[in-house]
């Protein structure tokens, strides 16, 4: 179900919500993303037994597109996941990240330590890249150009499934999230995320925590900020855009995560269990690609890989 709220600054949020019950997954997908990337994963949990909530973030999606830096704060980010929690009653959720979407979560967890019952990382940015320093230094100069109009070229909902296969640095897929998210919205929401710094947030996290990486992310690494407890898992093959190109392998590892969770604290339990008809298989990891970090191997290993995205 589709639903709408207008947030303390009046900017339009839109969110995909399914379900009324706990326990909750929240997707927060990152920049150029919108709520539709989560579709397939949210499907797949909630005939698994959970209810699902995903979020179009300020600017992206269906959401409205403020046009001044200022709107773009990571705060505002999650200040805005917080009111939509409240509105719905959302209690007993897990929330889970993909890349920006991250910092978005460390930022929950500063102002609300106590109130999600776990965290999913996945390829994080905690902190920002080189890369993101550049595009803070256009910030001025592109308020002055793009004021006061927001330079939106494409509308409508995207199908992702369109960029499987794709890199990390994939022209075709990031001029697609320029195209629908608009060009201020796009360049304010990297600006804002320039001097944002979460490691040591993370690192005093005492939530249980999973961090999901791609072995060959070219953007954030395989050397990320964790807690000092965390179940820390790395996909073979995967880069950054894991949400779009191993939808099976996330599936596998998030549910996972869970069901352990529910193993040892009955908060985690579900009511009335579905079954999945497709459930993906990660292969089990025997290396150790990173000093000091330890590689889980996967409880399901024996079984043949599935690297094909499932559309459960």
């Amino acid at each position: 179900m589709r639903r709408e709220i207008k947030i303390f600054d009046g900017t339009r949020i839109s969110y995909e919500i399914s379900g009324a019950r706990p326990p909750w997954l929240v997707f927060i997908h990152g920049i150029g993303g919108e709520a539709t990337a989560w579709r397939g994963v949210a499907r797949f949990f909630r005939r698994n037994g959970y209810s699902t909530l995903a979020v179009d973030l300020r600017g992206h999606g269906l959401s409205g597109r403020p046009n001044s830096l200022g709107h773009y704060k990571v705060q505002n980010f999650a200040r805005d996941i917080s009111i939509i929690l409240q509105r719905e009653k959302v209690r007993k959720f897990t929330l889970v990240g993909h890349s920006i979407g991250a910092a978005v979560m460390v930022e929950f967890h500063k102002m609300h330590p106590g109130k999600a019952l776990a965290y999913v990382f996945i390829t994080p940015a905690f902190r920002a890249t080189k890369l993101l320093k550049i595009l803070s230094r256009l910030d001025k100069i592109l308020s002055i150009c793009l004021s006061p109009g927001v330079l939106r070229l494409a509308y409508g909902q995207r199908d992702f499934s369109r960029f499987r296969g794709t890199g990390d640095l994939s022209l075709r897929r990031i001029l697609s999230d320029i195209a629908h998210t608009s060009v201020n919205s796009w360049i304010f929401s990297y600006a804002n995320l320039a001097d944002f710094d979460g490691n040591n947030a993370v690192r005093k996290i005492k939530k249980p925590t999973c961090i999901i990486v791609g072995a060959r992310d070219s953007l954030v690494g395989v050397d990320v900020a964790r807690p000092a407890k965390v179940v820390y898992r790395i996909v073979p093959e995967a880069n950054h855009v894991i949400l779009i190109n191993n939808q099976a392998e996330l599936k596998t590892e998030i549910l996972d995560f869970l069901r352990k969770l529910a193993h040892k604290n009955p908060a985690y339990n579900i009511p009335n269990p579905g079954r999945s008809q497709n459930r993906p298989i990660m292969r089990s990891i025997n290396h150790n690609p990173v000093p000091g970090f330890r590689a889980y191997k996967n409880p399901l290993r024996g079984r043949p890989h599935d690297n094909k995205v499932s559309h459960a």
